[in-house]
């Protein structure tokens, strides 16, 4: 539409509405995004590899990163601009408008407002009389007007914004990537096709290692290898930087190394946490100590040892199969220690084990340096029942008549001696009978002796209950003797007479092992001991405790170190009040005794007990040391039950305590 006639049309508008003519065109979409409404998680996550750098020569650093994927319900927001346009008549149009009006008004208007109608036209007053005059001068003034009025185009702009939904979407990465830890991360070596797999730590870095013959072939190459992460995605990564950077600590080293390094390995085993004697038992602990030393004039980088068992593999364990000695100096030496187990299946003989001792820059040991030691077969406890008695008097438990006879309606105490008369120490045994006839029931059924050593016996106290139903023939019990390991746990079966003498019984003799010394005590100079209170019956309770006295003063005269019995006391309570146990309160328990040498920090305990059996009682004593729990020597004598005779049985054995220095 041409301006003139768009000035018309606004013009006809104006002078029919009394407004200008209005219109608005959109000037099409500036802007359209999508607005996310709703994010429902899945259990699917996507990877990325967030950096790859050499941090060591032959070894890169990747750090992996994951997003959880999720559903999506969104919508698309489209904005608009808009334009609105006023059109008005431009000035000759709203003149000739006016003027016209104007004229009207005056031609037709003056005559009708100031005229006569009894007088003819040319005896009008004035300004009646001229029309013409009044129409022109009418005219001519609203022309004049026309110039107050708007006259042209008035454009404004607006935003217009609409909102669409769409379908629900699927995004793969949903979230912010962060730092996975513990996922199993693959890495493929482009030079040989050979993979490793590690895992990642808490800031999701994981590092591998790679061959000086894999580093080599990569030389040139961009892309070094491929990264499977946990879904099954593989990762291209580039390792040009790290080639990089591994060139260059090359040429550096081969510039340091005018002489090349000469390393030698030395290697052995102790057994300081088992009984020392340089041989690794079944079921003992050792250290393998490697040494190696660099003879050459150059610096040695980066040496590492590989470890493998060439036997004994199948009851020989490694702690790792390899070991890190760093950068070992011309002239210097390096000393690693690791853990070698042997199995409680080991056996006599000889293990050996193949060292490599690789360097980095090439210059490591080309036959393995080989290791051999002893190996002994476990030397396991045997656990017999050694002797046996009734009591059917009155006690705590026994309700009976006291002629050491069984009868109906009676509760009697089976006191047994238990004895380890194999070469190894025993773990944890407990005692547990087992009623076999009908009317008879165990009201203490299980009895815990701790630790037996070699040769030594201890006695549990058992009771049963015979009910007025039991039949007359003899009664059938099963003990078991239960060890923590259970190839040494036993079962031993008794049969005892109804209505009959039941004579205190030996059923093996273990008086040697009971009245000697069981080990010659090894060097105590270095020894820090803390003297237990010796165990017995409630009974003995005033003798005992005098007994732990002469045993402490005795220890002291032979210049052992011995913890003082404030600290000791000041100690014991600690651990009472925390575990807050009044069993615990005497500590005759054998674990409260490690607890509290352990918290007095001494190596080793004297631990020692009164026994009765048959009218005879045992006076021992055993020393544990700390580190390994182990026993390393003891005595033990067995004499009368009177006070003169505890006596003496007490001086013969703390005679043969250890001496210090």
């Amino acid at each position: 539409m041409s301006a003139s006639l768009r000035s018309f049309v606004a013009c006809l508008c104006a002078v029919s509405t009394g407004t200008a003519c209005v219109s608005s065109d959109r000037t099409g979409p500036t802007k359209s995004r999508r607005i996310d409404v709703r994010r429902t998680p899945n259990d699917a996550y996507t990877y990325r590899v967030d950096e790859v750098r050499g941090t060591l020569p032959r070894a890169i650093t990747i750090r992996l990163s994951r997003s959880q994927g999720c559903f999506v319900s969104s919508k698309i927001e489209k904005t608009y601009n808009v334009t609105t346009s006023v059109e008005w008549p431009d000035f000759w149009m709203w003149g000739i408008a006016t003027a016209a009006a104007g004229f009207a008004l005056g031609f037709y208007g003056v005559p009708l407002l100031f005229g006569d109608d009894s007088l003819p036209d040319n005896e009008q007053p004035f300004p009646a009389s001229d029309p013409d005059l009044m129409g022109i001068l009418f005219g001519t003034l609203f022309f004049g007007l026309a110039a107050v009025f708007p006259t042209g185009t008035d454009r404004s702009t607006s935003v217009d914004t609409e909102v669409e939904d769409t379908q629900d979407e699927r995004k793969d990465a949903c979230y912010d990537y962060e730092p996975v830890k513990n996922a199993e991360v693959r890495l493929g070596v482009d030079a040989d096709g050979g993979t490793q797999t590690k895992s990642t730590d808490a800031n999701g870095l994981v590092q591998f290692e790679v061959g000086a013959r894999e580093w080599q072939k990569s030389i040139g190459r961009r892309r070094f290898g491929m990264v499977a992460v946990p879904n099954g995605t593989a990762i291209p990564i580039d390792m040009t930087s790290a080639l990089t950077a591994h060139a260059r600590t090359v040429v550096d080293r081969a510039k340091r190394q005018q002489k090349p390094p000469r390393l030698t390995v030395f290697a052995g085993l102790e057994d300081p946490r088992g009984n020392g004697d340089g041989v690794l038992d079944a079921g003992e602990r050792a250290d393998l100590v490697v040494r190696v030393e660099n003879e050459g004039g150059g610096t040695g980088y980066a040496v590492k040892a590989g470890l493998e068992l060439a036997s004994g593999g199948g009851a020989i364990r490694l702690e790792k199969n390899a070991l890190s000695f760093g950068d070992i100096a011309p002239g210097a030496s390096v000393v690693r220690r690791m853990e070698i187990i042997g199995e409680e299946t080991l056996k006599t003989g000889t293990g050996e084990l193949a060292i490599k001792i690789e360097e980095e820059m090439g210059f490591g040991i080309l036959s393995p340096a080989r290791v051999r030691f002893a190996t002994k077969k476990l030397r396991g406890p045997e656990l017999k029942l050694a002797a046996y008695e009734i009591f059917d008097g009155e006690s705590a438990w026994a309700q009976g008549d006291g002629k050491n006879t069984i009868g109906p309606g009676e509760q009697i105490e089976l006191r047994l001696k238990i004895a380890n008369v194999g070469p190894g120490a025993s773990r944890n045994v407990f005692v547990r009978g087992a009623s076999q006839t009908s009317g008879v029931s165990f009201v203490r059924e299980q009895i815990e002796l701790g630790r037996l050593a070699s040769g030594q016996s201890k006695t549990a106290t058992l009771v049963f209950r015979v009910t007025n139903q039991v039949p007359k023939s003899p009664l059938r019990i099963t003990l078991d003797l239960v060890e923590q390991r259970q190839q040494f746990s036993r079962q031993q079966k008794l049969s005892l007479p109804m209505e009959q003498t039941v004579a205190s019984t030996k059923v093996i003799d273990v008086t040697s092992s009971n009245d000697v010394d069981r080990s010659a005590c090894p060097d105590a100079s270095s020894w820090v001991v803390a003297v237990m209170n010796m165990r017995g019956t409630q009974d003995d309770a005033r003798v005992t405790e005098a007994m732990t006295r002469q045993l402490r003063t005795s220890a002291s005269e032979r210049r052992l170190k011995v913890v003082s019995s404030s600290a000791q006391d000041q100690e014991l309570k600690r651990i009472v009040n925390e575990a807050k146990a009044e069993t615990f309160k005497e500590c005759y328990d054998e674990a409260c005794q490690v607890e509290l040498g352990k918290a007095l920090a001494a190596s080793h305990l004297l631990v020692s007990s009164l026994e009765r059996f048959g009218g005879q009682c045992t006076v021992a004593w055993e020393i544990l040391e700390l580190k390994g729990e182990t026993t390393v020597c003891g005595s033990s004598q067995r004499g009368g039950c009177e006070e003169s005779d505890l006596l003496k049985s007490l001086d013969a054995v703390r005679g043969r305590l250890p001496a210090g220095r």
